[in-house]
């Protein structure tokens, strides 16, 4: 497995993001006698889904428990899984890194045209 990190939100976020589509897990106790499955286990699950469709972040998750055909306790997560857009981007006058809100550049001095 990779290291890569996946943040999971459970309502919107403020940042720009692409869309990639929805991914669900489920993660259940295998009879009435174990515990019940932790929103760890399943957001496990739910990052290895995000990492297999190429996303950095999952957010709208929700949780819901229950029993499943095949498990006692079972807890469900759906969400959204996106790609989360960089907080800098380069300068197109001199290539280097400013911040996605800068109106001006603080390395040559250009104004920035949205």
């Amino acid at each position: 497995m990779t290291n890569i990190f996946i943040d999971i939100y459970t309502g919107d976020v403020d940042k720009p993001y692409q869309e990639i589509g929805k991914i669900k897990a489920r993660v259940g106790a295998p009879s009435i006698f174990h515990k019940a499955p932790t929103r760890d286990q399943v957001n496990s699950k739910l990052r290895e889904k995000a990492i297999n469709k190429g996303a950095n972040a999952v957010i709208k998750v929700e949780y819901y428990r229950g029993r499943s055909a095949f498990s006692w306790k079972a807890l469900t997560a759906n969400g959204i899984a996106v790609i989360m857009k960089k907080d800098e981007f380069r300068c197109p006058y001199c290539a280097e890194f400013i911040h996605r809100e800068s109106i001006k550049c603080k390395h040559c001095g250009e104004k920035l045209v949205k």
